[in-house]
C-alpha cells in the first residue's frame, strides 16, 4: 500500500469516527451502563441517530421554544411539530425505536404534533422490545394530532412482545385523531395507541378524541401484554367506533388493578373500564367511576368479570381496592382523592384553610389561604405549593352574610402534580348577638298595650333593623309574660330576649294597686271638684282617671283638674305608671 492510499484510508476512517460521534453531542457512549445523557432539546432529537442506544434524561426538557417558529425544531418541521422518535421513513420503511430511554423521573414539557396524513404518532412513534422508564410527557395545549393507524401520548405503536412502559405518565393537552378512512387497528391512547408489550405503573391524564378509530383513556388498543397498577382521567370520545375509560379494545394478556374515571362517550359500543373486550381476555381486581365516566357497565362488549363499578364517593375510599398494594404501590388521600402512584413525586392533597368570624357586614377576604400535604417523602410540598396557580373560591362569591359556605378548588391546580383537595373545610360566618329587652308595662282594662322593647344600641349595625312585634297572649286581670312574638332582625343576629311583664288591672283591688310605694300625692283628698296632682319630683306624661271597674272615664291634660261632674264615690288616678286613689264627695 502506497503512502496515498495509506493517507486516503486513514481519512475515511476518520470521517467514519466523526460521523458516529456526531450521532449524539452529549455525554455518554449510549451502552445500557453509560447511556446517552440528554441535556437540551437538540440531544432529545438526536435519539432518531442512533434508535438502538441507551438514553437518560439529566433534568427536564422544554420544547416550547424549540417548536415556536424560529426554533430549530420548527426550522425543521413547521407547523407539523414535533417529528416522532421511530417514525416512518416512506412507505412501510419504520425506523422503529429498540433502545431504553430513562427518564429518571424527568418530564418532556411542551410536545405537539399536527400530522394529519401520518401513521403512529406520539413522542416515540414506534417502538420494538423497548425499555421506557421513569418518564413524563407534558403535551402542550395545541395538544396532538394525527391520521391514520396508531396514535399515543407517549408511543404511537408498541410493535414487540418484548416493549416494557414503567412509571410513565402523559399530561396535558388533547390527543385527537383526524376523520380518515379507518382500519380495524386505528386507535388512540392517552399513553399509547396500539401495543404488545407491557405497561406498569403509568397513568394519562389527557382528553381522546377519534373521529373514527377505537379510543382508549390509557390505550387504544391491546392487542397483547399485561396493563398493571395504571389508571387513565381524561375523557374519551370516538365518533365512529369503540370506547373505554381505559382501554378501547382489549384482547391482551390481562389488566389488574388499574381504574378509570374520565368520560366515555363514542357512537359504537362503550365501556367503564373496556369498550370491547374479545375471547378470554383477563382483567382482575379493577374498577371504573359510574358517575364521573357515565356508564354503568364495565365493558361496551364482552364479559364484565374483574370490574366493579363504584360511585365517586366509594372510589376515594381505600376499603374499595382492598386487594391493592397500598403500602408500596399505591396511596389514596381517604374521602378526598382517588388512588394515585406512590412512584410518582406528583401527588398532593390541597388543605383550604377554613375558618369562622362573627357578621360584621364585611366580606369574606381573598385569596382563601390553603396549606399542601403529601405522603410522598420525595415531595418537597414548599415547591409544590410555589408551582400553584389560580385560586380557591367559596360556594357563592364573596360571602358576607351569615352562613356555612364551602370551600372549592375553583381554578387551582398544578400541571405538574396530581392533586387531591379535602372538600369538607369551609368557612363560617356566625350569627351576630342582638340583645333586645322587653319593656314591664301596666295598663288598665280596655286599654291596648304599648309592647315596647329596648335594643342594646353596639348590636346592632348600621343599615340593619328589628321587624316584627312582641306578643302576650292574655289582657284579662292579672300579670303576663312579654315574648318574642314575631320579633326578628333578619338571619344574621340570633336574638337574646329577656321576657317582660304586663300588668292588667281590671276590678281595680285598691290594697293590691296601692301595695307598691307611692311617690304622687293629689290634693285636696277626698275633694268635691278640683283636684291638683303633686309633680314636683317627675314629669307627668299622662294621667288617667278610672273608676272601680277599671273603665277609663278622663283623660286630664294638666295636673289640675276637675271632677266635680263625677258621681261621688272611689276613683284611681294614673299618673304615668303610678296610680292614686282620690275620693270624690
Amino acid at each position: 500500500m502506497n503512502k496515498l492510499e495509506k493517507l486516503f484510508l486513514f481519512c475515511c476512517l476518520l470521517t467514519t469516527t466523526t460521523l458516529v460521534q456526531a450521532q449524539f453531542s452529549g455525554s455518554g457512549s449510549g451502552t445500557p451502563s453509560d447511556p446517552y445523557i440528554i441535556t437540551t432539546p437538540t440531544q432529545l432529537g438526536e435519539v432518531r441517530n442512533g434508535l438502538d442506544k441507551h438514553y437518560k434524561l439529566a433534568g427536564n426538557i422544554d420544547l416550547t421554544d424549540y417548536l415556536a417558529p424560529g426554533g430549530d425544531g420548527y426550522v425543521q418541521w413547521g407547523d407539523a411539530g414535533w417529528k416522532p422518535i421511530g417514525h416512518d421513513n416512506g412507505g412501510l420503511n419504520w425506523a422503529e425505536f429498540t433502545g431504553s430511554f430513562n427518564g429518571a423521573g424527568y418530564k418532556i414539557i411542551g410536545v405537539w404534533m399536527d400530522r394529519p396524513d401520518e401513521m403512529r404518532i406520539g413522542f416515540f412513534g414506534q417502538t420494538y422490545d423497548a425499555t421506557i422508564d421513569s418518564l413524563g410527557i407534558e403535551i402542550a395545549e395545541a395538544g396532538i394530532k394525527g391520521g391514520r393507524a396508531t396514535i399515543g401520548g407517549l408511543v404511537g405503536s408498541q410493535t414487540g412482545y418484548g416493549d416494557n412502559i414503567n412509571h410513565c405518565y402523559v399530561t396535558g393537552g388533547d390527543i385527537s385523531q383526524y376523520a380518515i378512512a379507518p382500519a380495524s387497528t386505528d386507535a388512540v391512547g392517552g399513553l399509547v395507541g396500539y401495543k404488545l408489550g407491557n405497561i406498569n405503573r403509568s397513568y394519562s391524564m389527557v382528553n381522546i378524541n377519534s373521529d373514527k378509530g377505537i379510543a382508549g383513556g390509557l390505550v387504544g388498543y391491546n392487542y397483547v401484554g399485561n396493563i398493571s397498577n395504571c389508571y387513565a382521567t381524561g375523557n374519551v370520545s370516538s365518533g365512529n367506533s369503540i370506547g373505554g375509560g381505559l382501554v378501547g379494545r382489549h384482547v391482551g394478556t390481562r389488566i389488574s388493578n388499574c381504574y378509570a374515571v374520565g368520560n366515555v362517550n363514542s357512537a359504537g359500543w362503550n365501556g367503564g373500564l373496556v369498550g370491547q373486550r374479545i375471547g378470554g381476555a383477563v382483567i382482575t381486581n379493577s374498577f371504573f367511576d359510574t358517575q364521573t365516566t357515565g356508564r354503568m357497565n364495565a365493558v361496551g362488549n364482552g364479559i364484565e368479570t374483574g370490574i366493579t363499578g363504584k360511585t365517586t364517593e366509594e372510589m376515594k375510599t381505600g376499603i374499595t381496592f382492598d386487594a391493592w398494594d397500598f403500602s408500596d404501590v399505591w396511596g389514596i388521600y381517604e374521602d378526598y382523592g382517588y388512588p394515585y402512584l406512590r412512584s410518582f413525586n406528583n401527588d398532593i392533597l390541597i388543605v383550604p384553610e377554613g375558618g369562622s368570624k362573627t357578621y360584621d357586614k364585611q366580606f369574606v377576604s381573598m385569596p382563601i389561604a390553603y396549606n399542601v400535604r403529601s405522603d410522598n417523602l420525595v415531595v418537597d410540598c414548599t415547591i409544590a405549593k410555589a408551582q400553584l396557580t389560580g385560586e380557591l373560591a367559596y360556594s357563592v362569591e364573596a360571602p358576607e352574610n351569615a352562613g356555612e359556605y364551602a370551600i372549592m378548588q375553583h381554578t387551582l391546580h398544578a400541571p405538574h402534580y396530581q392533586i387531591s383537595f379535602k372538600h369538607d373545610e369551609t368557612y363560617t360566618i356566625m350569627q351576630r348577638p342582638l340583645r333586645i329587652e322587653a319593656v314591664d308595662e301596666t295598663i288598665y282594662c280596655d286599654e291596648t298595650p304599648i309592647l315596647a322593647y329596648s335594643i342594646m344600641p353596639v348590636d346592632l349595625l348600621s343599615g340593619d333593623a328589628v321587624s316584627g312585634e312582641l306578643y302576650v297572649d292574655n289582657l284579662e286581670k292579672g300579670e303576663h309574660k312579654i315574648i318574642r312574638g314575631t320579633l326578628t332582625a333578619g338571619d344574621n343576629y340570633f336574638i337574646l330576649f329577656t321576657a317582660g311583664v304586663l300588668t292588667v288591672l281590671c276590678s281595680v283591688d285598691i290594697d293590691e294597686v296601692l301595695a307598691d310605694k307611692q311617690t304622687l300625692t293629689a290634693y285636696p283628698n277626698p275633694t268635691n271638684g278640683q283636684l291638683i296632682i303633686n309633680n314636683e319630683q317627675i314629669i307627668i306624661n299622662k294621667i288617667q282617671v278610672f273608676d272601680l271597674n277599671g273603665k277609663l272615664i278622663l283623660q286630664p291634660t294638666t295636673n289640675s283638674f276637675d271632677i266635680s261632674h263625677l258621681p261621688n264615690g272611689t276613683y284611681m288616678v294614673k299618673v304615668n305608671e303610678e296610680v292614686i286613689k282620690v275620693v270624690k264627695r
